[in-house]
């Protein structure tokens, strides 16, 4: 009786692979290779949307800022001066912004946590909204500093501040303005359907909880909320070249204005 199982098997073995042999002839493989071409051609031009555009971007510019801001050296090399402290404050705080941007640069949609629990939604939520917030945060704080820097040089008398284009820093103004509108418009319509979340049961519990999720989603797919982080991240990277490169000067200036208090 084994026997006879083993000889079917065999036997089916080889029909298998007969009919795998017949459907896999030369002229067959090189259509489905061709086919895979094609498909491959077909997604290799499908224009990529501006979102997925903007991160790449994002993502090559914190390459560099972490390669190039080394605020450690800057305090080793003189940790006496305003100037530099203000240089290594400004490279810190651009530092902690590539940090939180990439922790938030999570492909996975939110709709994706929607089997959690009440509790875990509500961390996982917290959590991220207080990094958006410290996002916001930090790139005020960067700002503040060049403000600080402006003000001091012009103080000890280094000529003009190295300015980069006016219109960079306008558009940093308003696509800023753009992602907080965005903020608040998704929090409005986000927050009610969070709440009728808390308050339902059931089927519909479930709903309200991908519906939610869904506008935090198109929230964090939209090119608002990339804009001023792309073009914020160029001015910095410009604007430390040229902090740098105006360092000597500062510091030369910084020395006669105290060898003056001095001599006074």
């Amino acid at each position: 009786m084994e026997k006879e199982q083993e000889k079917n098997i065999e036997a089916q073995t080889k029909g298998f692979l007969y009919y795998l042999k017949k459907l896999l002839t030369w002229e067959r493989v090189t259509g489905i290779a061709t086919i895979i071409t094609l498909i491959v051609a077909i997604i290799a031009i499908v224009p990529e949307s501006e979102t997925e555009i903007l991160k790449k971007e994002i993502r090559q510019k914190i390459t560099i800022v972490e390669k190039d801001f080394n605020p450690e050296e800057l305090i080793q090399e003189n940790d006496s001066s305003i100037y530099v402290k203000y240089l290594v404050e400004f490279q810190q705080k651009v530092l902690e912004f590539c940090t939180l941007w990439q922790i938030m640069d999570n492909p996975r949609p939110y709709v994706d946590y929607s089997y959690l629990n009440k509790e875990e939604i509500d961390s996982l939520i917290a959590i991220d909204m207080r990094r958006v917030d410290r996002i916001d945060k930090v790139w005020e704080e960067v700002n503040q500093i060049n403000k600080n820097i402006i003000d001091y040089t012009s103080k000890i008398g280094t000529g003009n501040y190295p300015f980069l284009s006016l219109s960079k820093m306008t558009l940093m103004g308003n696509y800023q303005e753009q992602k907080e509108n965005l903020e608040e418009k998704t929090l409005k319509v986000f927050l009610p359907k969070l709440n009728k979340y808390a308050n339902s049961n059931g089927k519909e519990k479930e709903e309200y909880l991908e519906s939610a999720l869904k506008e935090l989603d198109v929230f964090k797919n939209s090119p608002e909320y990339y804009r001023v982080d792309n073009i914020s991240l160029e001015y910095w990277i410009e604007t430390n070249k040229l902090l740098k490169v105006w360092k000597r000067d500062v510091l030369k200036s910084e020395r006669e204005a105290r060898n003056n208090m001095i001599d006074m």
